[in-house]
């Protein structure tokens, strides 16, 4: 367990600075010059990495499957990043960081934004992913996914991490409810309780700054969410989890 007065368990969410604007502009770069090995999700929404709340859905193997098809495009495209971010998160969690196979290397998520229909566009070109403030209760969710990567894992403590590459007209951001997943468990709350008690209570609205980390320990019940409607352009984020054992932090996503 955690000691008390680490931040993971006194902090709801905290942002650190990781990249600086060169160094986000370049990782976006980087990312589109892969956009042949993105992988659709639906229209508008893309990843490159395997995502085990997508790809473990039903069961674990092709999760993994996944990763070892992607880890090492990732690895040899991003080395430095990776190199980084282990030793940033180090830094900021105060223990050792690591990754280790056959779980999924932290990816890319990719939400691509054409703004509202006009004549020279269709309203199918402008279908994807709602993630305006209006449907961010529907999205409401904890991640563990781990789960799903891990089955079997009793983690000590959890960590998830977003880092904003590149965001779209109106910006982007997290939106957090004042419930965790402990008492969601403790009041046996369904997903329809969970879509209740997210319609009808407020969230507290953490917006993205290109560059700058967000963490927190995912059990509060969160959703991404957008700002301002018909946005345009792309909203590229890093995004990673970690589980703790025995004082040390293993990634994954």
């Amino acid at each position: 367990m955690l000691s008390d007065d680490h931040w993971l368990s006194s902090t709801r969410v905290a942002t650190h600075d990781f990249l600086d604007t060169s160094e986000s502009a370049e990782t976006v770069r980087r990312v589109n010059g892969l956009r042949g090995r993105w992988t659709r999700r639906s229209d508008g929404y893309f990843t490159l990495g395997a995502v085990s709340f997508l790809d473990a859905a039903e069961a674990p193997d092709g999760y993994l499957a996944a990763a070892a098809h992607t880890n090492s495009l990732l690895s040899t495209a991003f080395d430095d990043l990776y190199s980084g971010l282990f030793g940033f998160l180090a830094s900021v969690l105060d223990e050792p960081v690591d990754y280790r196979e056959p779980l999924a290397l932290p990816g890319f998520q990719i939400f691509e934004f054409y703004g509202e229909p006009s004549e020279s566009r269709r309203p199918q070109d402008f279908q994807g992913l709602d993630l305006g403030e209006q449907s961010a209760a529907e999205r409401a969710h904890f991640d563990v996914q781990f789960l799903r990567a891990a089955p079997g894992c009793t983690p000590e403590a959890t960590v998830s991490f977003t880092l904003p590459l590149e965001q779209p007209s109106g910006g982007a951001g997290l939106a957090v409810w004042p419930l965790d997943c402990a008492e969601a468990v403790e009041r046996n709350m369904s997903e329809a309780d969970l879509l209740d008690f997210a319609t009808q209570n407020a969230y507290e609205r953490v917006s993205y700054e290109t560059g700058r980390m967000i963490l927190h320990d995912g059990l509060m019940l969160h959703a991404a969410m957008g700002g301002g409607t018909g946005p345009r352009g792309q909203r590229i984020t890093l995004q990673g989890h970690g589980i703790r054992h025995r004082g040390r932090w293993t990634t994954y996503w």
